[in-house]
């Protein structure tokens, strides 16, 4: 309880914000954003982005039904993320319309 008497004083409570975001900014940062579409009739796409490192985070969402429907099949392995580019592994499918966005987020304590 005695922390929550500390943040009564408005100067104090805005202090407190500050470090906490540069505290959350400094623990993990995104470094880039894009989107591609999977390669129709093959099991592995690979996305060129400069901002990827080895060991960089990759998370996905799906921008359209196909790609929605293909999630359980999608995956990007830890071997699979490289410096400059990551590779997306899925299932084959003929529809061209299998179209994602991506994160990369680089692990705390990395430096570009």
């Amino acid at each position: 309880m005695a922390a929550f008497s500390r943040l009564s004083d408005p100067a104090k409570v805005v202090a407190w914000a500050g470090q906490l975001v540069r505290d959350l900014t400094k623990a993990i940062r995104s470094v880039s954003f894009g989107t591609f579409t999977l390669t129709p009739a093959q099991t592995t796409t690979v996305i060129s982005d400069s901002a990827c490192r080895s060991g960089s985070h990759i998370t996905l969402t799906a921008q359209t039904a196909n790609a929605a429907g293909a999630l359980a099949t999608t995956f990007i392995g830890a071997a699979d993320v490289a410096d400059g580019s990551f590779t997306v592994r899925h299932g084959s499918a003929t529809s061209a319309d299998r179209t994602f966005s991506y994160a990369v987020f680089e692990p705390s304590g990395r430096t570009r």
